[in-house]
């Protein structure tokens, strides 16, 4: 789910081609072995005007799903009907969203007990996991707002990792990727802050789009990868 969603079967990995069918396994995946509700789905496929024979066309599209996984080597079980609604069986190490919550706590833990080379191993490991935005070829309301979550603790564990690299006194190595994410995310205030330290210490200056951006005024709303956390929201100032 880090990036487009993709099957890995014995087959190899393969993509999800029907919009329906794309939607339901992301949904199905973004609540992995807990039921999702029949309504829960309607609501990812249609909005908030389903079709009358919406539940006809949901238990189409669970056979379709099924069909589908199959053909990747999966267990026609893998996604389980119950009266109240459905739910896809995920094992350990099976899905890439739940490995990069643990190496990214697993890192933290390091972090917290003073281990900074583990630390960093577990979340650089955790990062490599995300191949492009979360689930980005899925078209659906429901799915975007859970992706946009994921969104956010990539961030979270970008910021935790390059702390932990300046703390190891490997300033230098994250310029680059620093710079990036300072231009992709120029509001979270945590980036900015580790992007004047790292030049603080290497005695250089900071970068002139730093510097002479658009000054940035408090919005009560902003997308929420830019939001940084114990700060207020910003918006630039047009």
């Amino acid at each position: 789910m880090l990036g487009q969603l993709r099957v890995h079967g014995a087959g190899g990995a393969t993509g999800v081609a029907a919009g329906r069918e794309r939607v339901l396994l992301a949904l199905l995946l973004l609540n992995a072995n807990q039921l999702v509700p029949l309504g829960r789905v309607v609501e990812a496929l249609w909005g908030e005007q389903p079709p009358p024979t919406a539940r006809a066309q949901v238990h189409t599209c669970v056979s379709r799903l099924r069909r589908l996984l199959r053909a990747g080597s999966l267990p026609d079980d893998v996604v389980v009907t119950e009266p109240a609604g459905y739910l896809i069986r995920v094992g350990d190490g099976e899905l890439d969203s739940i490995a990069f919550t643990r190496l990214r706590e697993r890192g933290h833990a390091y972090a917290a007990a003073g281990d900074l080379p583990a630390a960093r191993a577990a979340l650089r490991e955790a990062l490599d996991l995300w191949r492009g935005p979360a689930l980005a070829d899925v078209d659906s309301s429901v799915v975007q707002a859970a992706a946009a979550r994921l969104t956010e603790e990539r961030s979270g564990a970008h910021e935790e990792c390059i702390d932990v690299e300046l703390r190891l006194g490997r300033a230098s190595d994250v310029l680059g990727e620093l710079t990036d994410l300072v231009e992709a995310y120029p509001l979270r205030e945590r980036l900015r802050a580790q992007l004047m330290t790292r030049w603080s210490r290497s005695g250089g200056r900071p970068m002139r789009s730093l510097r002479t951006g658009k000054p940035a005024r408090c919005s009560p709303t902003s997308l929420a990868s830019s939001r940084a956390p114990n700060s207020k929201t910003c918006t630039a100032r047009s």
